[in-house]
């Protein structure tokens, strides 16, 4: 697969990529992550960081820009270069909240694992 779209030009591969291709991605490819790290600068003494990763071979950076082009947020950097792998990353709260969690809401996470971790991202989110 990583081949074949290698050689897809970008403007092709933004086409094929939908909603349900994302979804798919995210499933198998894709972790949400909560840090919560202590900070002494803010109020709190605490920072904590939302995130959304979906990681795949340096071969299939193509997608992985498609997918922040569908998005308009997060970047695409690399992720392990022992692996030659790239990850797409949205760490802002903003965009999590106002672009992937509506996504997610209209297009459901199939697996259980990441159903969970999306609701507990959501709810923790929401406060």
């Amino acid at each position: 697969m990583g081949k074949i779209i290698k050689n897809i030009k970008k403007d092709r591969c933004n086409d094929i990529i939908d909603k349900n291709y994302i979804v798919g991605l995210i499933d198998g490819e894709g972790s949400f992550n909560i840090t919560i790290s202590k900070d002494k600068k803010r109020s709190s003494n605490y920072r904590v960081v939302c995130e959304l990763h979906i990681t795949q071979s340096a071969n299939s950076i193509k997608v992985l820009e498609a997918i922040r082009d569908y998005f308009g947020c997060g970047v695409v950097k690399t992720d392990n270069k022992l692996t030659n792998t790239m990850k797409y990353q949205v760490s802002s709260y903003k965009d999590i909240a106002n672009k992937i969690i509506p996504f997610l809401d209209e297009n459901r996470l199939l697996t259980i694992f990441k159903l969970y971790g999306f609701q507990t991202g959501y709810k923790f989110n929401d406060r």
